[in-house]
Formats: C-alpha cells, sequence, structure tokens
C-alpha cells in the first residue's frame, strides 16, 4: 500500500512538474521586463521590471551574481534612506531552507516582518553563485510599512548580507551595518504607443573625445562638437544615451546643447569642466536642449507627429555636450566615451517641436532659508503670457523634465484655465536633483491661451547655516520645468521673479525692526545672508512670497519680450497692494462691503485675473466670504489687511490688541502704534500720526475730524501709492 502510493505519488509528481516546466516556459516567452538597471556599482544585482497598469501592479525580477546562501533585500524608500525603508527580503537559514519575506526598516535600520505580506513570489532558482527571483507587488497597498508607487522619481533601495541566520532575522538584523546603496528610476513609466521610424531615417552620435574623468565625486565636463552638415532641413526623431561600457553607474546624466547663434559665427573649442573660470564667452549662447539622458532612462522617441527642426539655411553646426559624471568612490585613471544618438530624418512631420521653460527665473531674487524641511517655492506663467505666445489653437504638452539644483525634493506645475484647476501637468514627490530625465507624459497635455502654468519646487535645506540663494552654481537654487512640446510657438521663456521692489522693501524693513545688517548699497545675495534666520523671519519671507507683486520674464525665442500686457494684472497690486481703481470711493460708500460690491464680477476675471486665484483662490473673494461683516483675520493676510483695519467702525480697542489681529501685523504694525491710547477719543492729531508713522498730509486734523470715519475720508487720497510703504511689506 505504501508502495503503490509512493509510485502514484510519485507519476503524479513528475506530471506536475513537467506540466510547471512548460508553463515557465510558455511564461518565459510571453512576460517581458522591458526596464532593466544595475542596483551596485560591481553589478551583482539586476534589477528588470515590467508595468502592468490594468492590475495595478509591477513585475520585478531580480538577477543576483551571490552565493544562494547570501541574504539580500531589495525594496523602496522616499529618498534612498535605508531605514523605514520597505523591503522584498532573500534569506537562507544555517540548516539550508531558503526564506522570502516582506519586511520593513524602522528609524534604526532594523529590519522588522511585514505582517501584511504584499510580495508575491512568482518564481524563484538558486545556485551556488546566483539566486533569481520573479515578484510582483501592488501600487498600493494600504499597509503603512510599505512604500507606494507612483509615476515619479522611485529610489530603489538594496542590501547584502553575509550573516547566517537560524529560523528569523526579523528584529535581528540591522541594515546599516551591511553592504548597501540605491538606484533611481521612474518605475511607473507611462504606456506610450511606439511610433515607427521613417525608412529613411539615419543617425549621428554626439559622444565625449575620451574624457580623463576627474577623480572628484561631482563633475559637470562640456565639450563643443559640430553637426554633420545639413543644407536642408531635418527632424529628429529619436535619441537615446551611449554609455560606455563598465560606466553604467559613472555617467549620471547627459545633455546636447544647440548653440544659437548665426550659422557663419564661430564658436571657440572648448573640451572642459563646465563650473571652471575661464570658458569661451559665446558658450552662452549653446542653451537649446536638441537631446538628453538620464540613469535609468530608456530611449526618447518623440509622437509621430513632431520632430525637433535641424539644420537648414542659417542653421548653426555648433553643439555642447554636458556629461554629469557620479565618481562615487572617487576613482582615478577612468577615460570615458559617452554621449548621445539622434536619429534624423528628411521627412518633415505635421508639427516642429519645441522646449519652453516654466518656473522661476535664474536670479538671486529668490532665497530658501536655512533648516527647513521643506521650503516652497513659485514660479507664474500667467494667463497673459500664454495669451500673447501661444498660437490661437494651443499647443500640445507630451514630455516634462523637473529641474533643481541640490537642495529639491518634490515639484510640480498646476495647469490652470480661466480660475479652475485642471490636471497636474507633471509631478514628482520625490525628486532627486541626480536623476533628472525627460519623461514622457501618459498623454499630451492641452495648454490654451490664457491658460497658467504654476510650478512649485519644495526645497530641504536643513543641514544649511545659511540661507540658500537662486543662482547657476550648483551650490545655488533653480525651480524649473522645461516642457517638451507641439507646435512651435516663438514663446520660449514663461517664468516669474518676486517684484525688485517689494523684495528691498521687504530688507528695509528687516533692517529696521530686526536690526538686520541688510542694505539698499548691497545685492540681494549679501542681502538675504545678512538677515539672521529664525522661524519668524521665515514666515516673513514666505508672506512676502505669496503677497508681493512679481516680475515676469515673458520672453520670445530671440531673448526679448513680448509686449507688456502682463504689467495689467499685477499693476492691481501696486505699492499700496490694492490700487485706486479697486478701493476707490465708489467701494466706501454707503453700501460699504455688501455683496453686490465685492463680488465675483469685481474680484472675477476681468479685474484681477486668475492671478488673484493663484495668490489668494478665487474662493477668498467669492460673494459668501466678502458679505457684511466677515473680514475675519484668516482672510486678509499680512499685508492684505488694510480693508479689516480702516472699515467702519473697526479702531475699537479688541480689533487692535494682540488676540484679534495675528502676530505678523502686530510686528507690521507695533503695538505701540495701535494702542489703545492712539485710537482713543481726539488722539488723532498731526503730532501722533508724525512722518516716522503715516504721512502727516494722510493723517491731518482735517481728516480726522471730530473722530469720526465717515464715507469721504477713506477717499482716492488715503489709499493712492505711497501712503503704505514699507511697513506694508
Amino acid at each position: 500500500m505504501l508502495r503503490h502510493c509512493g509510485i502514484n505519488i510519485t507519476v503524479y509528481l513528475f506530471v506536475f512538474i513537467h506540466v510547471f516546466a512548460r508553463a515557465m516556459t510558455v511564461l518565459d516567452k510571453d512576460r517581458s521586463y522591458p526596464y532593466s538597471v544595475f542596483l551596485d556599482t560591481q553589478k551583482k544585482l539586476n534589477f528588470s521590471w515590467n508595468v502592468d497598469y490594468t492590475r495595478q501592479k509591477v513585475e520585478i525580477k531580480l538577477g543576483t551574481d551571490i552565493p544562494g546562501t547570501m541574504t539580500f533585500g531589495v525594496g523602496f524608500s522616499d529618498y534612498g534612506e535605508i531605514k523605514n525603508a520597505d523591503f522584498a527580503v532573500f534569506w537562507t537559514s544555517s540548516k539550508g531552507v531558503h526564506h522570502f519575506q516582506d519586511m520593513y526598516t524602522d528609524e534604526h535600520s532594523i529590519l522588522h516582518s511585514d505582517k501584511k505580506q504584499d510580495y508575491y513570489l512568482r518564481r524563484a532558482h538558486t545556485g551556488r553563485h546566483h539566486v533569481i527571483l520573479e515578484l510582483s507587488r501592488k501600487f498600493e497597498t494600504c499597509d503603512k510599512y510599505d512604500y507606494q508607487l507612483d509615476g515619479g522619481t522611485t529610489h530603489i533601495v538594496y542590501f547584502m548580507s553575509s550573516e547566517v541566520n537560524e529560523n528569523s532575522i526579523s528584529g535581528r538584523l540591522n541594515v546599516s551595518y551591511q553592504e548597501h546603496g540605491l538606484q533611481r528610476v521612474q518605475l511607473l513609466k507611462p504606456e506610450v504607443r511606439k511610433t515607427p521610424l521613417p525608412k529613411d531615417t539615419w543617425t549621428f552620435e554626439v559622444t565625449a573625445p575620451n574624457i580623463g574623468v576627474p577623480s572628484s565625486e561631482t563633475t559637470y565636463w562640456w565639450y563643443t562638437a559640430k553637426l554633420p552638415p545639413l543644407n536642408m532641413k531635418h527632424h529628429i526623431v529619436k535619441y537615446e544615451g551611449i554609455i560606455q561600457a563598465g560606466h553604467e553607474n559613472l555617467v549620471h546624466h547627459m545633455e546636447v546643447f544647440h548653440c544659437e547663434v548665426a550659422s557663419n559665427e564661430i564658436i571657440r573649442y572648448y573640451n572642459g569642466p563646465g563650473l571652471s573660470e575661464g570658458k569661451p564667452t559665446e558658450l552662452e549662447a549653446c542653451r537649446k536642449v536638441i537631446g538628453a539622458w538620464a540613469m535609468g532612462a530608456s530611449a526618447m522617441v518623440l509622437p509621430e507627429e513632431a520632430g525637433f527642426p535641424l539644420g537648414g539655411q542659417n542653421y548653426s553646426r555648433y553643439v555642447l555636450l554636458e556629461v554629469h559624471y557620479n565618481n562615487v568612490e572617487q576613482k582615478s585613471g577612468m577615460v570615458d566615451a559617452s554621449g548621445i544618438r539622434f536619429y534624423v530624418t528628411s521627412t518633415l512631420r505635421r508639427y516642429d517641436a519645441g522646449i519652453m521653460e516654466l518656473g522661476l527665473e535664474y536670479t538671486n531674487k529668490m532665497a530658501i532659508p536655512p533648516r527647513q524641511e521643506l521650503f516652497s517655492l513659485t514660479g507664474y506663467c500667467i494667463e497673459e503670457c500664454t495669451k500673447v505666445g501661444l498660437p490661437y489653437g494651443g499647443i500640445y504638452v507630451y514630455a516634462s523634465q523637473l529641474h533643481t539644483h541640490l537642495t529639491g525634493r518634490r515639484v510640480y506645475t498646476k495647469h490652470v484655465r480661466y480660475g479652475k484647476e485642471l490636471p497636474e501637468l507633471n509631478r514628482d514627490n520625490h525628486y532627486s536633483p541626480h536623476f533628472q530625465e525627460i519623461r514622457r507624459l501618459t498623454r499630451p497635455v492641452h495648454v490654451l491661451p490664457g491658460d497658467a502654468l504654476v510650478t512649485t519646487c519644495e526645497d530641504r535645506t536643513l543641514e544649511k547655516a545659511n540661507a540658500t540663494i537662486g543662482g547657476f552654481a550648483i551650490t545655488d537654487e533653480m525651480c524649473v520645468n522645461y516642457i517638451h512640446y507641439y507646435p512651435l510657438t516663438n514663446l520660449e521663456v514663461c517664468k516669474s521673479s518676486v517684484s525688485t521692489r517689494a523684495l528691498q522693501k521687504f530688507f528695509s524693513f528687516m533692517n529696521q525692526w530686526d536690526v538686520d545688517k541688510t542694505s539698499p548699497n548691497k545685492g540681494d545675495r549679501d542681502n538675504y545672508q545678512s538677515i539672521r534666520w529664525t522661524p519668524l523671519t521665515t514666515v516673513l519671507l514666505k508672506t512676502l512670497y505669496k503677497t508681493a507683486p512679481i516680475a515676469m520674464q515673458c520672453n520670445q525665442s530671440d531673448g526679448t519680450r513680448f509686449s507688456c500686457w502682463y504689467i495689467r494684472c499685477w499693476y492691481i497690486f501696486s505699492v499700496g497692494i490694492f490700487s485706486v481703481v479697486i478701493f476707490s470711493v465708489l467701494i466706501f460708500s454707503v453700501g460699504l462691503f455688501s455683496v453686490g460690491i465685492f463680488n465675483v464680477s469685481i474680484f472675477g476675471v476681468g479685474i484681477l485675473s486668475e492671478l488673484v486665484y493663484i495668490q489668494c483662490c478665487v474662493g477668498i473673494f467669492s460673494a459668501g466670504i466678502f458679505s457684511v461683516g466677515i473680514f475675519s483675520v484668516g482672510i486678509f493676510s499680512v499685508v492684505i489687511c488694510s480693508v479689516l483695519i480702516f472699515s467702519v467702525g473697526l479702531f475699537s480697542v479688541g480689533i487692535f490688541s494682540v488676540g484679534i489681529l495675528s502676530e505678523l501685523i502686530y510686528i507690521l504694525y507695533c503695538v505701540v502704534v495701535f494702542s489703545v491710547v492712539i485710537f482713543s477719543v481726539g488722539i488723532f492729531s498731526v503730532g501722533i500720526f508724525s512722518v516716522g508713522i503715516y504721512d502727516v498730509v494722510i493723517f491731518s486734523v482735517g481728516i480726522f475730524s471730530a473722530g469720526i470715519f465717515s464715507v469721504g475720508i477713506f477717499s482716492v487720497v488715503i489709499f493712492s501709492v505711497g501712503i503704505y510703504s514699507v511697513l506694508l511689506y
């Protein structure tokens, strides 16, 4: 009986293995892992993956060149930290039993078994010197210990250990003491239909000329080259990185810039560090990106209806190759010849493609205070600029490259039309300045004239001792989104910065109130670094950026600006914050802040435009909020508090107490100025409202007659330019 059962079990087991092997063979033929990257510099760990959007899961294949007795884990964390990470762990006990577990590390980097096992092992194979695992995981597992996968940058973390364990490693293994590292990829790549290349497509390459890579950790190398002669216009329809064998973890990213000069103009040869002094000045014209690659990126294929224009009459052949080397181990003696390969056709497509810059200007008028977990900087491409810069039918954005320097942690661009927010153009919640690839969007985004594009960067400066200033150096900061679009238009730059006048008033206020060593004789960088940064001064800077007027770069391809339509929006936010036209005698009439006055028609698109939405949100200026008596402290912020203060009958003790007005208003207007004594009956004399506080002409005895704030008092004269001076900022 036992023998009979044994024979049957053997037969059944043989049949099962045979069927399973055939199924696995079919699976191998059908399964595709189109994306692949090595996780470590020794190429012991290969991470390949496929994205299944239908089932909302990612399929992963791990190929390891390590003994099957070793313990290793691969997973994800927010920014590549080994602590608070999500791991799939393979380990072997001292008895030779293999284990696979969903685990996580705590804040001390110690591994723990996850009660909810969300990694599904599909297949495994072990050998003396290798392990192959095929597994899958849902994008979102609803497990607090699991990393939520999204379409932004994903930091893949790993560790390897030779420690031999008994029955469990949970709570025993500290990953930080093991060999570990990280790799960055866009894990959830969009499903984009592959476009076949024209039959007459040919290629050329722009590669580094055997560069001796410096032993420093970070190097930006520049090299000038010439394109092939093209007398007729062509289209670039695809480009891809060419990485020298063995340098997959050395070459971080590359870009090829076209030099926008006349065809007969000569660009001097340069082959050296991009951040060094003494570079040819004409290299400043080499800024138009025609190709780019970043670590882990696949080939960039343009949509079938568009191509980058190349060649033709008066087209310069000069280009600049920039290579970012990330020499973590600071090795010397390495020689590199990596670059970019371009696919070109004379079969022109329907549209020329272009690149537009969104975000903040490259200027030192912006700054990030030190010791910040996340500090937001926002740049505007306002509706007035897109109205004059985009064609009637708009443009289609098919790809995006987000860009900051070293402190950037999160970047996104919002899309606004007629005061309504549409789906975001692009977002990266785990952005890394060391992984800046051009990414295809899931579908082209249609941007129309009159739309606003608002780009926000959130920066971390926890270890900084002083402010990080905007600028070109890698230690400075930027906030930019390079959008790739078609059809080509003349609008190339749509970026903003804080108003110079408002910024100078801020520096002056910091000097008077905080006794900081800011001065009109100093530049913006020196002034920012002269401020003693505290939580309070940080809030003041945030308030300035949120409420101050902005300056716009609405630039054409040749660098000149479009007509000044954009000024109309921001003249409404003039020196007095709300201009004479808004706060006129008509508004302060007998009807006093009625629904009919502060309704959508006044604060809507026609008067304050969508920029009011951006600054204060359309909802704030709705009829319901500006109804009688609803001028609470929360509605008007630090600088937009004039209506609250100067409304009828509001000069009471309670209004000007510290409890009602916020701390910032208390600081800006000073308890001494707005004390009970000053606002008591008959104290509005010329002596009290002297030049040092408010202008004598405005607060004269004639205006404050009989202690009554009559309708005619708050006239155009009071709300004119110059009344609210430095204290407003």
